[in-house]
């Protein structure tokens, strides 16, 4: 690594919620997200494929989520690191794991399965 990690407090994830959220409703209805954990270590982030690239719009969000941090909190440095990890699941088993992954991500928090307002329906 470059640079040392970055681990989000309690503020910085609230300006990575409301980012994200902006993100979803700048969108309109371009960028849907299924499920979704905030850590202060990492995200998991669960979208269905739209035909957009996965990698522009997680460099997008990124982007957002890393200029919302700064605007909103003393913190200067990198948030994110330079590639985000981005896997593509064409298997219903595969998008049904993910997905309980991430429920009990939030559920080992005590925040419950569908803790943010940008989650969408979840598709079947």
């Amino acid at each position: 690594m470059k640079h040392d990690a970055c681990i989000l407090t309690d503020e910085m994830i609230g300006a990575v919620i409301d980012a994200i959220s902006g993100c979803v409703n700048r969108s309109k209805g371009g960028l849907k997200i299924m499920a979704a954990a905030i850590e202060p270590t990492h995200v998991h982030l669960l979208l269905p494929n739209t035909g957009r690239s996965i990698d522009i719009t997680a460099k997008w969000l990124a982007d957002q989520t890393t200029k919302e941090t700064r605007r909103r909190t003393s913190y200067s440095g990198p948030v994110w690191t330079s590639k985000p990890w981005c896997e593509h699941i064409d298997d219903a088993k595969h998008w049904e794991q993910l997905l309980h992954y991430i429920d009990e991500h939030n559920i080992r928090a005590g925040r419950g399965t569908r803790p943010y307002p940008f989650l969408c329906e979840i598709e079947v």
